[in-house]
């Protein structure tokens, strides 16, 4: 009897046979849905790894680095939303009295302010930058934190109101600290009133927190969702 014949004859056909089941088992259909899955998960874990983790290598180096001595801030990010603590947060730097560099960029993100507002309060607009591409909190550091990475910023000044403040800087801690800057906080007080009718939740903090890490994780803002639960907030261009 011929060599192969007494193999087959004895019934030995491992590899044959196991290649076999393996072409069968990845042609089923139940089979081919957790392939596809499984390489779905393994191409998200990868783009994490090589696109996301720079920013939150970033992210770690800045929260974990010693505290520094006071220094002059690159620039001013004034947050939207509010008429009030907008023209405060100006006014204090029309009058010196913000650690800023001379050169510092000073961003208004989706504010309510005006050209001519700006200029009543006795600022030049030649110098500000109105930049009204956020929806909410979480775009209000999306959308600058390039620009300022452009402009080689190392260090932010955050305005925002004393009854937001808690969930403005912690967002912009892990979004702006995932391009190596520094947030220097600058919390503006505000009335009574406003403090009770726009009083910060702690689940608010968390969820946006929640979506900053998203963010940096996965470059996913959410936006769409902000937009569609809320209609009348559309970015527009610079």
């Amino acid at each position: 009897m011929l060599p192969f014949v007494e193999v087959a004859a004895k019934g030995y056909a491992p590899v044959s046979r196991s290649w076999s089941s393996v072409i069968c088992a990845y042609l089923c259909p139940g089979s081919l849905r957790a392939f596809t899955i499984s390489v779905l998960v393994l191409g998200a874990f990868l783009y994490i790894l090589t696109v996301q983790a720079r920013r939150i290598v970033n992210m770690m180096l800045v929260t974990l680095a010693p505290p520094r001595k006071a220094v002059l801030s690159d620039a001013l990010l004034v947050l939207g939303g509010d008429r009030a603590r907008e023209a405060a947060a100006l006014t204090l730097l029309k009058d010196g009295h913000l650690l800023l560099s001379p050169s510092a960029m000073v961003i208004i993100s989706s504010g309510a302010l005006s050209h001519e507002d700006i200029t009543a309060l006795g600022l030049s607009t030649d110098h500000v930058i109105f930049d009204r591409r956020a929806v909410d909190t979480v775009t209000n550091f999306v959308t600058t934190g390039p620009l300022f990475r452009e402009h080689r910023v190392r260090q932010v000044m955050v305005a925002t109101s004393d009854y937001h403040a808690r969930r403005g800087i912690a967002v912009a801690r892990i979004v702006l600290g995932s391009f190596r800057m520094r947030v220097v906080p600058l919390v503006i007080a505000s009335s009574e009133k406003m403090r009770q009718e726009r009083g910060e939740t702690r689940g608010r903090v968390i969820r946006d927190c929640l979506r900053a890490w998203l963010w940096v994780w996965a470059g996913l803002d959410l936006s769409s969702v902000t937009v569609w639960l809320h209609p009348t907030r559309q970015p527009r261009t610079i």
